[in-house]
């Protein structure tokens, strides 16, 4: 007969399980994320982590999800639980659990899909109040809006091509789409809008303050959030490499200064931002490292024969870019997408818009 155990026994030695990741599998700070244990996944970057209160580990890029007894099984390779409850009892120095209260039944936790699926903005199309936006910009009133995006490097065709528009007022996009006070912001707002492929549509845009050091650079609608070119990701991704940026300048910088991506080299083929065309397939934009998991998300629920034949990362160079940099990789590995990191910009630029700038001002 299969040796039973107490629940009380049991639960004991599920407690040790921080001591046993540190002990067996070489985990030196289960307070930070972890390589994942799973030898199904080869993780490059920290994806694992132990769930606050449960006593047992999920990664968060695989969807691998244990106690302290799945853990052992997996890493010593053990086929049986008694095997399992030996191994901890050992490797944590405590004595079996005795008794037998109830016939041990292992509970199957139900395999939960590793993103919820990604709802869509609910706004009406824009595309109207974002045409008048962008002749808005190029009178006396967007003045402030025009010099501001000449500072960044952009000219009037890098604009033009994404429709960039000012309001002084959110409500002149849509009334009651953004929860913010325009007192607040004397001087208005560039209007990034998020247009379809054919630009016939926009259901999303996000707002960029002109104010001096605003608290948030940029205000977005109220409800579900989206990427900037998000079409781009999807369907019509199948076979192509997809470059990211976090935020909208960075992404329209990358369609002006990178040619192509040298797989080999592992680096971005940078070009004189006066040369044309742009990039064929242009770059997605997160709007911010919160957008990571909305970007694996609709790669998880696309087909793989219509994802991305390789992601390109080029987020900020700063510590929540990098780490956000390291998430989205490791989600992308799970999930079997070729990616890689873009290496640094030359001359210490931190961003694609930077290097835009510094090339624009040698030029």
């Amino acid at each position: 007969m299969p040796k039973r155990y107490s629940e009380t026994g049991l639960a004991a030695l599920r407690e040790g399980l921080e001591e046993y990741l540190t002990k067996e599998c070489g985990v030196p700070a289960t307070r930070r994320p972890f390589r994942c244990i799973s030898k199904g996944h080869k993780d490059k970057h920290p994806s694992m982590s132990i769930v606050p209160g449960k006593h047992a580990v999920k990664c968060h890029a695989c969807g691998w999800y244990g106690d302290v007894f799945a853990v052992a099984q997996e890493v010593e390779g053990l086929q049986s639980f008694p095997e399992a409850v030996e191994a901890v009892a050992r490797a944590l120095g405590q004595s079996l659990p005795e008794g037998i209260e109830e016939p041990f039944r292992a509970s199957q936790k139900p395999q939960e899909p590793l993103y919820p699926v990604p709802s869509m903005p609910q706004h009406p199309n824009i595309i109207e109040a974002v045409q008048e936006a962008f002749m808005r910009l190029y009178s006396m009133e967007g003045r402030a809006g025009l010099a501001y995006l000449e500072a960044r490097g952009f000219y009037p065709d890098d604009i033009t091509r994404n429709g960039i528009g000012y309001v002084s007022d959110p409500a002149q996009l849509a009334p009651g789409m953004f929860k913010v006070a325009p007192s607040d912001y004397e001087q208005g707002f560039l209007v990034l809008p998020a247009m379809n492929a054919e630009c016939t549509a926009c259901h999303y845009a996000t707002l960029r303050p002109l104010k001096p050091n605003p608290v948030h650079k940029e205000w977005n609608p109220t409800g579900t959030r989206a990427l900037w070119h998000e079409w781009a990701l999807t369907g019509d991704a199948a076979g192509k490499e997809v470059l990211v940026a976090e935020g909208i300048f960075d992404a329209m910088s990358l369609e002006i200064v990178a040619h192509d991506y040298d797989t080999e080299a592992g680096r971005l083929l940078l070009r004189d931002p006066w040369q044309r065309p742009y990039l064929k397939h242009p770059p997605v934009a997160l709007l911010s490292t919160s957008g990571v998991r909305r970007f694996l998300a609709l790669i998880y629920y696309t087909p793989a024969k219509k994802r991305p034949s390789r992601v390109v990362v080029s987020l900020d160079a700063d510590t929540a870019g990098q780490e956000a940099a390291a998430e989205l990789l490791a989600g992308l590995d799970a999930l079997g997408v070729p990616c890689s990191n873009m290496r640094p910009f030359p001359d210490g630029c931190k961003d694609a818009n930077e290097w835009l700038q510094h090339l624009r001002q040698v030029a």
